[in-house]
């Protein structure tokens, strides 16, 4: 079980209490194809970007991650969302650690039309918190700029990356 540390200051001294990582993270295994209520990126046509999608999607800057090989990276990657299609409108870098089921707050949840995951990942979006419900995989750089497309605009409440 991993644990996260609470601070609490006593009378001049700082004391570390050992707290349980928090319930809306969970470890998860990337779903496989023939999974049960999993959509594939790969199964629709590829995406046409429109001018304007084009545009937005020159103008994100993404960190840049090494090329290992995915059994061989653990550690953090960005995941973009957007309020609106062609990755406009509210926008929001998720910073989240590879494997782990990650619920949209912050008002993220069921508001998501574009997303743009980090070079080298690849992400999964649940339409149910805690990673469950109908899930879109297979989403790669440079994203998604219009999730009708794919019937998930506005429906995810969870996402991990792998």
């Amino acid at each position: 079980m991993q644990l996260a540390l609470t601070l609490f200051a006593l009378a001049g001294s700082v004391l570390a209490i050992p707290a349980p990582v928090s319930a809306v993270e969970k470890t998860v295994v990337q779903p496989t194809r023939g999974s049960p209520n999993v959509t594939w990126i790969s199964d629709f046509p590829a995406q046409v970007l429109s001018a304007e999608a084009s545009a937005n999607l020159a103008a994100l800057s993404t960190p840049a991650v090494d090329a290992r090989s995915l059994e061989e990276r653990n550690d953090l990657m960005y995941f973009t969302v957007f309020s609106d299609v062609n990755w406009s409108g509210r926008q929001e870098a998720l910073l989240t650690g590879t494997g782990i089921c990650k619920n949209l707050y912050n008002g993220w949840g069921g508001t998501i039309s574009s997303v743009a995951p980090t070079s080298g990942y690849s992400c999964c979006m649940y339409s149910a918190q805690q990673c469950n419900g109908q899930t879109l995989c297979g989403i790669v750089a440079p994203g998604i700029a219009d999730l009708r497309n794919y019937g998930f605009n506005d429906l995810a409440n969870a996402y991990a990356c792998f």
